[in-house]
């Protein structure tokens, strides 16, 4: 069995086995053209004009996400369900908005100093029937006293580029508005000093860039303000055997001088120009292992792509779009692995993946389940503190109200796992994704989709079949209708039904 992760995929996403994503060219994948799942600082505002990149949704800055690294290391968060949060620069309110849909018995509050964002947010919440979220027009130095304290605080990029008194202060308002247990996230562009980092086995130095922060010195102004590195939100890249060989015993001498130095260490080693930091007071003890035991009460979920070997019986590839891969020739990981591609985009607890495994030996369910941690220590599997409100594919769908709402005003959406979808390519998926209110059966999308081809002189294409407007296309739809709303489910763009209320 193998484990790796490759550093140089495009993709931040996974890719939903039904549409096969593609990897990134520089990983020497290729994949058919097809939906793109991307990080929010992927997406370039100068092409995409209508969404600056502080208004999209930024997946790991949803408190879920920040709970989960904060419980692997030992600290017990606020439950997020019901858990109060506070986004500085929250913009037109296309990060806080979505994450209040998600979360709607949590409290939202959003900052920002420009008038017009403020509004836009105002009015996006409005649309999509969210009451839980309060913009405030106030900057850091006028954060009103009365605002009290926050479980979840989000501060996004552009921290790196703000001077070094307002990273002060940001850092400072942070700490005085953290509660206890609370848990910040800190993105921003990390870099070097232009000086070549630590040699690897191999006698390599790799070079680092200018631009951004040190996490050398990211990590002494958070002491400087009584907060701690928790953890990366993408806890994985922590993780110095995913480097490889030669890398993790260069990491491994580092890390005797403390995380810090092993952190700086792995930023020159990986290139790493982008860094999504959780912090919290200075004063809680952490731990710094992970083990087995940790994820026994988490959910599972991936999206992976089989490659099996021509040999019959032979080992089998899984790889996921970030680049993880696991080749194993073990039929439990096998069957485990196509359980949770089978149900993507939902997750599974350790225990119900165990129960489709069926009765094996105690020694044998030890052995798969150390596997599975394996895996999701590489990225290969993902981990989540709660189940995911998506649904699947019925006779009448309904998409989630945030999407719905974005599709008839942008190129891109959110999904219920706090994605960016980009559907500028599939035109067809997204009149869809506007249409599905549940009041529709499939015949009657077909019939809608079939007007809006007639009304246009170009192809449009749902990634896996063509249509122009000519005599039958209703018929053509019809039989492509199911799979386009497979594939808006495996996007997690369908909702379940308490989803379908919000």
């Amino acid at each position: 069995m193998r484990f790796a992760r490759c550093t140089r995929s495009a993709w931040a996403a996974s890719w939903p086995p039904a549409i096969a994503a593609e990897a990134a060219a520089s990983c020497g994948c290729k994949r058919p053209r097809a939906f793109k799942l991307l990080a929010a600082q992927q997406l370039a505002p100068a092409r995409h004009a209508e969404a600056p990149a502080e208004a999209l949704p930024i997946e790991r800055s949803h408190p879920d996400a920040m709970a989960l690294v904060a419980r692997l290391f030992g600290l017990l968060s606020a439950a997020p369900a019901t858990a109060r949060i506070l986004e500085m620069g929250c913009a037109d309110g296309g990060n806080i908005v979505p994450l209040a849909a998600l979360l709607p018995r949590a409290q939202f509050v959003g900052m920002d100093t420009r008038p017009n964002a403020l509004r836009e947010a105002a009015a996006f919440a409005a649309r999509v029937g969210v009451r839980n979220v309060t913009f405030l027009p106030r900057g850091l130095e006028s954060m009103p006293a009365e605002i009290g304290e926050f479980d979840y605080i989000i501060c996004h990029e552009p921290f790196s580029s703000l001077p070094a008194h307002v990273q002060y202060l940001v850092l400072q308002q942070l700490k005085q508005r953290l509660a206890p247990n609370g848990v910040g996230y800190l993105s921003y562009q990390c870099g070097g000093t232009g000086h070549r980092g630590p040699a690897s086995a191999s006698g390599q130095r790799p070079v680092t860039t200018d631009r951004g922060l040190r996490f050398t010195q990211v990590a002494d102004r958070l002491m400087k303000a009584g907060l701690q590195y928790l953890g990366e939100a993408d806890f994985v890249t922590m993780l110095p055997s995913n480097l490889g060989t030669s890398a993790e015993q260069v990491i491994k001498r580092v890390s005797q001088r403390g995380i810090v130095a092993a952190e700086q260490a792995m930023d020159y080693l990986r290139r790493r120009s982008y860094r999504e930091t959780l912090v919290c007071h200075g004063d809680v003890r952490l731990k710094r292992r992970i083990s087995v035991e940790d994820i026994a009460p988490l959910y599972l979920s991936a999206a992976t792509q089989e490659m099996r070997s021509s040999t019959p019986g032979g080992a089998a590839r899984y790889q996921a779009a970030n680049g993880a891969y696991v080749t194993t020739s073990s039929p439990a990981l096998q069957h485990a692995l196509k359980i949770l591609q089978a149900r993507y985009p939902a997750r599974l607890t350790m225990r119900q993946l165990m129960g489709t495994v069926g009765p094996v030996h105690e020694a044998d369910r030890t052995r798969l389940a150390y596997s599975i941690f394996s895996a999701c220590m590489s990225g290969v599997v993902s981990l989540a503190l709660s189940p995911l409100p998506v649904g699947a594919a019925s006779s009448h769908p309904v998409a989630w109200s945030v999407a719905r709402d974005q599709a008839v005003r942008q190129r891109w959406v959110s999904n219920l796992q706090h994605r960016l979808v980009l559907l500028e390519d599939f035109p067809l998926h997204l009149h869809a994704i506007s249409l599905l209110d549940g009041k529709l059966d499939l015949d009657q999308l077909a019939a809608s989709l079939a007007a809006l081809v007639a009304s246009r002189a170009s192809t449009l294409s749902t990634g896996e079949q063509t249509f122009r407007s000519h005599s039958g296309i209703r018929a053509q739809l019809m039989r492509a209708g199911p799979l386009l709303v497979r594939d808006l489910a495996k996007l997690g763009l369908i909702a379940d039904e308490p989803a379908r209320r919000l």
